[in-house]
C-alpha cells in the first residue's frame, strides 16, 4: 500500500516484499538467453578515449541509451549509459548557482557557464562508476537462464552484455527485450488460469501506487531542477527509474522528463537546461509529447502492451483528475517474474523522509585495471 510504515528499514537498504506468484517460473528457469541473443544485431561499442560529446552523438544517432566500452585492445571493460553522463552534466559545479531554479541567468552567466564547462571534453571512461549500474561490469553467457537475468534486472539494472557462442560475439540484452519476450510468452500461455490471473490483475493490486506526485516537477521549474531532483532520491534504491513526471499548476501530468532527453546534448545546448522544463523539451525535440498514462484499473497485460506499443520505459498511473499516483516501470514488470519483489515504494518514502540533498559531483577518473577486476562472468 501507499501508507507509511512505523518501522522504516535502514536508509539505502531496499526491503524485500513477499513474492508475487510467478506462473511462468518453470519456463524461465529452463529457457536460455539464446532465445533473444540469436536474433540480436551487431553490437555497437565506443572506445574508452572517446569524448562525452562523441558518446552523446552516438547515443542520439543510434537511438540507444548505452554503449559497451572497449579498451585499446578492443576488450569490453564496461557499459556506459546515458544515466552516467546525465549525472556528470547536471551535477557540473558550474550549475550550482542555478540549481534551485530560482536564479535567472544573465547573459554574462551564460558566457561563464560555457567557459567553465569541461564535461563534454572529458573522456567517456571517466563517466564509469557515476551510477550503481556501471560500477560493476557483468557478462552473461547465452546459456544463462532468463530467471537469472530477471533477478539481475529486477534490482534496477537496465541492460546486460551477453556473450554468444559459435563466434557471433557479444550482444546487449535490455529490459525492453525481456519485457517483449515475457509478453509473448504470456500470450502463448494465456489459456492457463494462473497466467490469466496475473494478466488480468489491476495495477492497483500490484504495489505500484504511491506518492509519485511528491517527486514530480512543476512545469514552471527548470529542466536542471528536474534532473537534479531525479538524482536526489536515487541513492535510496538500486532501482533507477531515470524519469520524473512534469505537472501543471493543477497537478496534472503534462509531460515526462527522462534521462534520454539529454541524448545529443552538446556545449551549445548545455545552457538550455536553465529553461523551464516544458520549454527545454520543446527546444530539444521540437514538440512536447503528451505522456501516455494508465489508471489503477488498467490490467497488468494492458500496461505491458501499452509500454511495448508506445516504445516507452515506464507508464505513469493517474487518477480521474490526471494527478500522478504511481508508475509501472520495466523493472516492476520483470520483478513479477522473479522469486522476490523489491519495495520500490519504500525507496520513495525514504527519499521523502530523509530529505537528501543532491549528491556531490562524482569522482571521475577510474583506472582501467581496477575496472577489469570488477568484470564478473555470470
Amino acid at each position: 500500500g501507499s501508507g507509511k510504515s512505523t518501522h522504516l528499514p535502514p536508509p539505502c537498504v531496499p526491503r524485500m516484499l513477499a513474492a508475487t506468484a510467478n506462473p511462468l517460473q518453470g519456463f524461465f528457469d529452463e529457457c536460455p538467453l539464446t532465445e533473444i541473443a540469436k536474433d540480436k544485431s551487431v553490437l555497437w561499442s565506443i572506445s574508452a578515449d572517446s569524448t562525452v560529446r562523441e558518446a552523446l552523438e552516438e547515443l542520439k544517432n543510434r537511438r540507444i541509451l548505452s554503449l559497451p566500452m572497449i579498451d585499446d585492445r578492443e576488450k569490453f571493460i564496461a557499459i556506459v549509459s546515458i544515466s552516467d553522463i546525465v549525472r556528470a552534466i547536471v551535477m557540473d559545479k558550474s550549475f550550482d548557482k542555478f540549481a534551485s531554479g530560482r536564479v535567472r541567468p544573465q547573459e554574462k552567466d551564460i558566457r561563464a557557464l560555457l567557459k567553465q564547462s569541461t564535461v563534454f571534453r572529458r573522456t567517456i571512461s571517466t563517466m564509469v562508476g557515476n551510477t550503481e549500474e556501471s560500477k560493476t561490469f557483468r557478462v552473461f553467457d547465452e546459456k544463462t537462464s532468463f530467471s537469472h537475468l530477471f533477478r539481475h534486472f529486477s534490482q534496477g539494472f537496465h541492460r546486460a552484455l551477453v556473450m554468444r557462442r559459435e563466434g557471433e560475439g557479444g550482444c546487449l540484452i535490455s529490459q525492453s527485450d525481456c519485457v517483449r519476450f515475457i509478453y509473448k510468452k504470456m500470450m502463448e500461455e494465456s489459456g492457463k488460469e494462473e497466467v490469466e490471473n496475473l494478466a488480468r490483475k489491476p495495477l492497483s493490486e500490484l504495489g505500484v501506487l504511491y506518492n509519485v506526485h511528491a517527486l514530480s516537477i512543476k512545469d514552471t521549474e527548470t529542466a536542471l531542477a528536474g534532473f537534479r531532483k531525479m538524482l536526489r532520491w536515487r541513492a535510496f534504491s538500486k532501482w533507477n527509474l531515470g524519469a520524473i513526471p512534469v505537472v501543471d499548476k493543477k497537478g496534472r501530468v503534462v509531460a515526462n522528463l527522462s534521462e534520454s532527453d539529454l541524448r545529443g546534448a552538446d556545449r551549445a545546448s548545455f545552457v538550455d537546461l536553465l529553461k523551464p522544463v516544458v520549454e527545454y523539451l520543446r527546444t530539444t525535440h521540437g514538440s512536447v509529447r503528451t505522456p501516455v498514462a494508465a489508471t489503477g484499473a488498467t490490467t497488468f497485460s494492458e500496461a505491458i502492451r501499452t509500454i511495448l506499443d508506445e516504445k516507452i520505459h515506464r507508464l505513469w498511473i493517474v487518477n480521474k483528475d490526471g494527478d500522478p499516483i504511481g508508475v509501472v516501470s520495466l523493472s516492476d514488470i520483470i520483478s513479477k517474474f522473479t522469486n522476490f519483489n523489491w519495495a520500490h515504494t519504500r525507496a520513495y518514502e525514504l527519499a521523502l523522509d530523509f530529505q537528501q540533498e543532491p549528491e556531490p559531483e562524482p569522482h571521475y577518473v577510474q583506472q582501467q585495471e581496477e575496472r577489469k577486476k570488477r568484470c564478473t562472468i555470470m
